[in-house]
C-alpha cells in the first residue's frame, strides 16, 4: 500500500465529524455483510460479546483493525482483501504485544502499571 499521499496527525475537533462519519459507514457495513452473531453462535455459554471475553492486548488490535478497517473501506478494498490486510495486521499486532515484556515498562505517572 503507498501512504505516501498520508498524513498521520492527531485528531482534532473539527476532524470529529468526518471520523465518526467512517465509523457509521464500517459499522453499517459490518451489520450488512459481515455476520453479527458469529460469536455468539461459536460461544453459547457466554452472555456479551467478544469484547466482553478478550484481554488488553486483544481489545487493543480489535480497536486498530477496526480503525484500519474503516481506512481500507474508503480506499474501496474488496472484503476479501481487507480480511487479508486485517489478518496480517492482527498477527503483527499480536506477536508484537505478546513479545513486549510490561514488567519491564516503567510505570507512568498516575497509571495502574
Amino acid at each position: 500500500m503507498n501512504m505516501d499521499k498520508y498524513v498521520i496527525r492527531m485528531a482534532q475537533e473539527k476532524d470529529k465529524a468526518r471520523i465518526m462519519e467512517i465509523y457509521a459507514y464500517a459499522r453499517n457495513f459490518m451489520a450488512a455483510n459481515g455476520n453479527p452473531n458469529q460469536w455468539k453462535n461459536n460461544n453459547p455459554g457466554k452472555k456479551g460479546n467478544v469484547r466482553d471475553d478478550a484481554n488488553l492486548n486483544q481489545l487493543l488490535v480489535l480497536a486498530n483493525m477496526e480503525s484500519y478497517n474503516a481506512i481500507l473501506i474508503e480506499q474501496g478494498k474488496s472484503q476479501s482483501e481487507r480480511l487479508i490486510l486485517l489478518r496480517n495486521l492482527a498477527i503483527r499486532q499480536m506477536d508484537t504485544l505478546v513479545s513486549i515484556n510490561l514488567s519491564a515498562v516503567s510505570t507512568l505517572p498516575g497509571g495502574d502499571m
